[in-house]
């Protein structure tokens, strides 16, 4: 298995148990503030991989991936305030920069 598929699983692994967290029993688990923060941190180590996969000569891909970071950053801002935006915003910035690391090459 090479290392691309090895980090691929490990990520998809993540991501799947945070989302179930998020929606499990309409997010009970995620509204702890422990979990929660380990999401978020997720999230921004997925943007922040997003970034570094772009060539610096390549604009359009930096601009999705800090478009990304700052939806990572409204996530975690918004979840005192409304908690099911929060988790969908995260849930769907986990699930498209999942896809664009790994599946859209």
């Amino acid at each position: 298995m090479g290392v691309l598929k090895g980090m691929f699983y490990v990520f998809l692994f993540l991501d799947l148990v945070s989302i179930f967290c998020f929606f499990f029993n309409k997010g009970k688990i995620a509204s702890n503030k422990i979990v929660f923060n380990a999401i978020g941190v997720l999230t921004f180590v997925l943007c922040f991989m997003l970034f570094s996969y772009y060539p610096n000569n390549n604009l359009i891909g930096k601009f999705i991936a800090s478009l990304f970071f700052i939806f990572g950053v409204a996530g975690v801002m918004l979840k005192e305030k409304n908690f099911l935006y929060a988790r969908l915003l995260l849930t769907v910035v986990i699930v498209f920069s999942t896809l664009r690391l790994f599946v859209i090459q």
